[in-house]
């Protein structure tokens, strides 16, 4: 299909088609723009759905029209309408469509390396929304799961871990997003890194800005129990043999007997035991109540930010003389 031509399209010929297949191209989005741009002119940027697309170019070709346009900014979409629904047509058209959009964009390599060396922003993977929405997801499963005694625990514990790399990530965000412009060298950023988890906690709002510059109140309940539940967590991530795990032995009769000591069950999780549902429900509750801690701590502006992007899987920023602002669509 070399000799295939692609022509713009208005939006309105797409009124009445059915698609005849959607394609997630692997060409990165800024080469399929530039390419599809130097081979058709200037994109749509109004006839889009605005939460999730930036840009669509409306083809046609002969016996089907094509819509290509980026998606939640992350992958480059191909959908085709072929007049007679046929198929392995349609994934011809891709196939060409895409060759033609390679050539282009490598026509235009020294344009698209110049953009990629000079960032105004970044997306940022958030590692809180990730991880959190993971362990709800297990939880769901754990739920289902009750009385299976062979599945449950697993999952409660892989939800167990997943809350706890959530916080963990929460607060990595924290320090991503609004550490102080003169401390964003990799020197103190390594320093800051390796601080205990508390005491990063505690100290982020004299290092990071939105806040009043006052380190966190350590007293709350929140915070220690955010403490109880990182102590826990380094019992498992190294595996201690915890006072919990050691049961004493008695005799009595020249037999053997194990005091099976079950210390603390309706407190925190613990390695000497399996975890239940409900435990995992009160860790999650703590989980949120250490970030609500942290949001009602900063100062309106910052707190309604993060608050909009805090469950998105990625974050836009802009990077203004080492200050990164939140980029988002009211």
């Amino acid at each position: 299909m070399s000799g295939v031509k692609f022509f713009p399209a208005r939006p309105e010929d797409f009124d009445s088609g059915t698609r005849t297949s959607l394609v997630h191209s692997n060409i990165p989005l800024l080469d399929a723009y530039i390419g599809l741009k130097s081979l058709v002119g200037e994109a749509d940027r109004t006839n889009i759905d605005p939460v999730k697309q930036q840009w669509m170019f409306y083809l046609r070709t002969d016996g089907a029209l094509i819509e290509a346009y980026d998606w939640k900014r992350t992958m480059f979409s191909i959908g085709v309408y072929e007049q007679n629904q046929d198929s392995v047509k349609a994934e011809r058209l891709v196939e060409e469509l895409e060759r033609q959009i390679s050539d282009a964009s490598r026509r235009q390599s020294s344009c698209i390396e110049t953009l990629r060396k000079a960032p105004v922003g970044y997306a940022i993977q958030n590692p809180f929304a990730s991880y959190f929405r993971t362990a709800e997801e297990l939880i769901g499963i754990a739920e289902i799961a009750v009385g299976r005694e062979a599945l449950s625990p697993a999952i409660c514990q892989a939800a167990f871990f997943q809350l706890l790399i959530a916080a963990e990530g929460f607060l990595n965000l924290i320090y991503e997003l609004y550490l102080k412009p003169e401390l964003r060298d990799d020197r103190i950023a390594g320093k800051l890194a390796r601080d205990q988890i508390d005491v990063k906690l505690r100290l982020a709002p004299i290092y990071c800005d939105g806040f009043a510059g006052k380190p966190f109140d350590h007293r709350t309940e929140a915070f220690l129990n955010f403490q109880r539940l990182f102590k826990i967590r380094n019992d498992f991530i190294h595996a201690n043999v915890t006072k919990g795990m050691k049961h004493p032995i008695v005799e009595y009769d020249e037999i053997d007997f194990i005091w099976w000591r079950e210390e603390g069950l309706d407190d925190l999780p613990s390695p000497s035991r399996d975890l239940g549902v409900d435990e995992v429900k009160r860790v999650r509750t703590m989980i949120i109540a250490i970030v609500e801690q942290v949001l009602a701590s900063m100062d309106p502006r910052h707190r309604r930010d993060l608050q909009f992007v805090l469950h998105h899987e990625l974050i836009h920023v802009r990077d203004e003389n080492g200050t990164l602002i939140i980029l988002y669509d009211d």
